[in-house]
Formats: C-alpha cells, sequence, structure tokens
C-alpha cells in the first residue's frame, strides 16, 4: 500500500506529471503474484541457456584438434600397405614348406602301394609278399639274374630306379613287426633299404598291412 497526493490542474483533472509519477509508483509496488511471475521468468530464461557455452569460453583452442585429416592419410596409407605386403608375402614363404609335405605324401603313397600291391607280391595275392622276392629286394648282395626272376627291374641297391623316384627325393623303405624290423632269409636279413630318416628332418610315412610267410607284418615307406 502506497499513499500518492494527486495534484490536479485548473481544471480539476490530475497533471501529466502526477500521472506519470503515479503510474512509475504502481510498478515499483506490484502484487507479490506478479513479482514472482516476473522471477519464474527469469529462471526460465536463464535454464534456456544452461549447457550453452560459447566457442572457446573454456579457453582451449578449438583448432588443436587430437586428429587432423593428414594424420588419417598417413595412417591409413601405412595400415594399407601392410595389408599389402601381407597378402603377397606371406603365401609364398610358406608354400615351399606346404608344396613339399604334399608331394611327399604322395609320393610316400605311391611307393607303398607299389611294393605291396605290384614289386613284391603276386598279382592274384596283393598285400601277400612273396618271401622269395622280398629277401632279393631287400639284399643288395642279390645278383641280376635273382633280380630277373621277380617283378622289379632294380633292388635296394638301387633304390631310386626301383621305385621310380627322383634323386632328390630320400626313400627308406622297412618291413616291421611290433615296431623291429623284420629279419627274414637264412641269413637273418633285415629288410630295410635306403637311408635312415635325419632326427633334424621331418618325413613323411605311408603304412601298409602285408602277409609275409603268413603273419601280418607292417611295411612302411618313409620319404623328405
Amino acid at each position: 500500500m502506497f499513499r500518492e497526493t494527486i495534484t490536479s490542474d485548473e481544471n480539476g483533472r490530475p497533471s501529466h506529471e502526477n500521472r506519470r509519477r503515479s503510474a512509475s509508483r504502481r510498478e515499483r509496488s506490484g502484487t507479490p503474484s506478479t513479482r514472482l511471475g516476473g522471477l519464474k521468468g527469469a529462471e526460465v530464461s536463464r535454464s534456456d541457456h544452461v549447457g550453452v557455452r560459447a566457442p572457446g569460453s573454456d579457453g582451449r583452442d578449438d583448432s588443436a584438434r587430437a586428429q587432423t585429416s593428414i594424420d588419417f592419410v598417413v595412417g591409413m596409407s601405412v595400415f594399407l600397405l601392410t595389408v599389402a605386403f601381407v597378402v603377397a608375402f606371406v603365401p609364398d614363404v610358406f608354400e615351399p614348406f606346404t608344396a613339399s609335405g604334399e608331394g611327399d605324401a604322395l609320393a610316400a603313397d605311391r611307393t607303398a602301394a607299389l611294393l605291396s600291391e605290384h614289386l613284391l607280391v603276386d598279382p592274384a595275392t596283393p598285400n601277400a609278399l612273396n618271401a622269395t622276392c622280398t629277401v632279393v629286394f631287400f639284399d643288395t648282395d642279390a645278383t641280376a639274374d635273382e633280380v630277373e626272376e621277380c617283378r622289379f627291374d632294380a633292388n635296394a641297391d638301387d633304390l631310386e630306379t626301383a621305385l621310380g623316384v627322383s634323386a632328390t627325393t630320400s626313400v627308406n623303405v622297412t618291413v616291421e613287426e611290433d615296431g623291429a624290423v623284420h629279419e627274414l632269409g637264412g641269413e637273418g636279413l633285415e629288410l630295410r633299404a635306403g637311408a635312415t630318416p635325419p632326427e633334424s628332418e621331418s618325413a613323411t610315412t605311408a603304412r601298409r598291412v602285408v602277409l609275409l610267410d603268413g603273419e601280418e607284418r607292417d611295411l612302411y615307406v618313409r620319404v623328405w
């Protein structure tokens, strides 16, 4: 509440100055609800701007970014070159080992089949070794006449020719019983031909179960 003194002009109406002052006092002394509404409006206005920060207001330079376009180009170039190198050269590095392993496996299997189904057996009884020709094959002192009586043209004395393998391929052939090389003949000839596989290299092995003198034996062919 406030009091105001109104000054009238000569016609009994409030003067212009008095009307202006009265309006100013009423605005300053507005009701509590009016003042509260004004405060709420101010709060809403301030809340609309919460979280909005002007560029550069935190004191940091926006131009100093963690990654630039040049960094990205250089990184992608190095990555693509690395991938291209791996794709192009890694297969070539392992190809000799892979090819050799496959070739040795085929050679060992073919040689084992050749011995157990053709060279050391009668055609009517595959996998049943002929004892006489088996001794001749493994005996490096066998005569040419003895070799001619069997189904092979050469014996262990010329193993590459007998088995048809290249000079760069090493072959070892054994007939074993319970893990030991079997002996046959009057003098106890060991049924072993070819060099002994070296421990420093991995040899590919092919195995066939054969009959010799009515007993099962294991024919092993090792290639490296």
